[in-house]
Order: C-alpha cells, then sequence, then structure tokens
C-alpha cells in the first residue's frame, strides 16, 4: 500500500495536498491515504485560537474544508498540541468530513485498500510533565498526552502495528537532516516521556513523528523513526511504500530525499566513538530524575540556593542542577573534546550513585 505520511499543516491544506498530488504524478500512482502526524490546524472557531496560532496568523484553512465538505485524499490524522480539542474531544464519530478521519490518542484503526489491509496507531500531543500521570484531560490540558493514552495503544497494538504515528518524537537525541545550505543541521534532546518505550513495546513497522519543524531521521530499539518537516517545506511529504509483507520501503519525498546516514545499531559501541548512545541514555536518565524530584513544580531562588546545598558534595551537581533548570546539559559533554576521556566520562556519570529525588523535593516543599 502506497501512503504519504505528512508533518504539521497549520491549516496550508492546499499546499499539502499540492505536495501529494505532484509526489504522485512523479511516481505515477496514486495513494492510499495521507497519514498526518498533528497540528493538522482545526480550528472550525477562530475565536478558540490559541495564542501561539493567533500570533503567527490562521489562513482559515479547516473553515474552507468544512465549507467544501471533502479533501483531496483520504486522511487520518491525530491531535498535534495546536488544535481545537474541545471539538475533537465531542466529535460523535472519527469520520470529520467525507474522506477526512481523526485518529484519538491512544487507539489502533485499520486501514483498508484494494484488498490491502494497514494497521495504524497513534498517540496525539506532546510530554506535559504535569499531565502526563493524570488520567484523563479536557479542553487545554488536552495538548498532552498521558501514561493511559500510551497504555491504551499498547493493549490495541497487540496485535501488530504497521505505522505508529506520534506528535511529539521519543525521548533521546535527534539531529536534524535537510538542513538548508550554510546553517549547521539542529540538534535536540528529547523527552517525550513513556514514547520510546512505547516504541520498543509497540514495535511498529515505521514511525512518523512531527512538532520540531524538522526532517529527522533515526533508530529507537531497532524501528526506524522518520521524522517531518512542517507543511510546505521541503522533507514534509513523504511516500512510503509498505506491501503486506516486506521491507517498509520510501519512494518519494517533497524536495527530494535527504543525504541519510543510518543510525548504527544499537548497543555498538565500536561505532559511537563520540558517545552517542551513552549521552542518550544519561540525558533520558536526568529527565525522568529531574522530573520525578520536581513533580511539576520549578525552583524558585530560594529553593534552588537550597538544592544547590543539599548537592554539595554530589559529584553530579553539575548534571543535576542543570536538569533540574533547564539548562543546556549538553554544553557540559561537548566540551570534552576528546573521543576516549568523553565516552570514559559519561561511564562514570551513569555508573555513579545518583542521589534520590526526594532530596530536591524536601527543598521545594
Amino acid at each position: 500500500m502506497l501512503i504519504a505520511a505528512a508533518g504539521d499543516a497549520h491549516g496550508e491544506f492546499d499546499a499539502l495536498y499540492n505536495a501529494v498530488a505532484r509526489l504522485e504524478a512523479d511516481v505515477g500512482r496514486e495513494v492510499a491515504c495521507v497519514l498526518h502526524v498533528g497540528d493538522f490546524g482545526v480550528w472550525p472557531d477562530p475565536s478558540h485560537l490559541d495564542e501561539a496560532t493567533r500570533k503567527h496568523g490562521d489562513s482559515g484553512g479547516f473553515r474552507k474544508l468544512l465549507d467544501r465538505g471533502m479533501v483531496p485524499r483520504r486522511t487520518l490524522f491525530i491531535a498535534g498540541n495546536h488544535e481545537d480539542f474541545d471539538y475533537l474531544q465531542a466529535l460523535p464519530r472519527r469520520e470529520v468530513l467525507a474522506g477526512l478521519e481523526f485518529l484519538p490518542w491512544g487507539e489502533v484503526v485499520t486501514i483498508e485498500h484494494q484488498g490491502e489491509r494497514l494497521r495504524v496507531g497513534g498517540v496525539g500531543g506532546c510530554f506535559g510533565p504535569s499531565d502526563y500521570r493524570k488520567e484523563r484531560l479536557t479542553g487545554w490540558t488536552r495538548r498532552h498526552y498521558t501514561r493511559a493514552d500510551i497504555q491504551r495503544l499498547e493493549e490495541g497494538a497487540r496485535g501488530g502495528l504497521d505505522v505508529l504515528l506520534l506528535h511529539e518524537p521519543p525521548g533521546g537525541e535527534a539531529a536534524e537532516v535537510h538542513a538548508p545550505p550554510g546553517r549547521t543541521p539542529r540538534r535536540w534532546t528529547l523527552v517525550g516521556e513513556g514514547q520510546a518505550e512505547l516504541v520498543a513495546q509497540v514495535r511498529p513497522r515505521v514511525c512518523f513523528t512531527g512538532h520540531l519543524h524538522a526532517r529527522i531521521e533515526r533508530s529507537v530499539a531497532g524501528v526506524r523513526v522518520v521524522g517531518l518537516h512542517k507543511v510546505p517545506v521541503r522533507g514534509s511529504v513523504l511516500l512510503v511504500e509498505i506491501p503486506t509483507e516486506g521491507a517498509v520501503a520510501d519512494v518519494a519525498e517533497w524536495g527530494g530525499a535527504p543525504p541519510v546516514r543510518r543510525p548504527p545499531p544499537e548497543g555498538t559501541e565500536d561505532l559511537d566513538p563520540f558517545g552517542d548512545a551513552l549521552w542518550a541514555e544519561l540525558s533520558a536518565r536526568l529527565t525522568r530524575w529531574s522530573a520525578e524530584a520536581l513533580g511539576g513544580r520549578e525552583l524558585d531562588r530560594a529553593a534552588r540556593k537550597s538544592v544547590h546545598a543539599r548537592l554539595r558534595d554530589d559529584p553530579l551537581r553539575p548534571l543535576l542542577m542543570g536538569a533540574l533548570t533547564g539548562a543546556d546539559v549538553r554544553a557540559l559533554v561537548d566540551r570534552i573534546e576528546d573521543r576516549a576521556e568523553r565516552v570514559a566520562m559519561l561511564k562514570q556519570w551513569l555508573a555513579a550513585p545518583w542521589p534520590e529525588p526526594s532530596v530536591v523535593r524536601g527543598a521545594v516543599g
């Protein structure tokens, strides 16, 4: 089955479907479905626009779609973190209008086309530490996903999953491909709590993500995770062949395929001379530790002094304080230019005894 995976549209629907049609013409085939990774641009009522959407402008694209009553290609989308969530949660059924279907948080759907079947699951929204452990979210808080959403998808995907759609990419290290000429590719230390574990548990044949407004390529638990740029930027639409059996294959990409260097297999340290895999492990641990320590609160000046004093004799204090205050912890690693020294230091940090999160909670109050 030929599908088109698409990045954040933010209401730019003419650009989205024009890009799909152009790629279809290039390959001489029509896609069975467009799979969209969120921030589709669902704003039927302009008075509901969130601050970011209002600031950057709303083209009224979704209202135009409602007037048309259909989309040019069958489309399945998950929620992003910029949508009218009251509208999405109040939908009486998944089909919004002819050809346009919403996939709620943590659910799985089967797409059928000319005798072929594709199982697609999705978790919309992004990570919010204070909302992650709540059972149910409503209104504006629904821009986040919950642990319950993750667990629901794990249950629904027990029969196997072909495609996993996430708005925010799984936690870990990611680097941009398709960067504009003359600009250094961006790098991220991603949080996305629960998402990497979801990928490892569900093991879809391929995973598509958005949110970063960048084209990224990485492997998580041996699963290819493709981050798509925002529409209509290069790298925002990818045609992929997903056969009933056999390997998933790229067919065409908007703007041309990036010069991707596939990541080495996980656990092959000899292919990781800069310690990127070790850093990803350390970063994920720091994220979990600081989230548990803060419990959704922030350090004010007095609490910061108190925590700093409590960690005074801890060799990990610079790392832990950086994680708690949102500082660029990666900069501490990048200062170590010698490869062997960097790897040795990362191993030392990972092996060192870490203080209990309660040490910080006692200071935050």
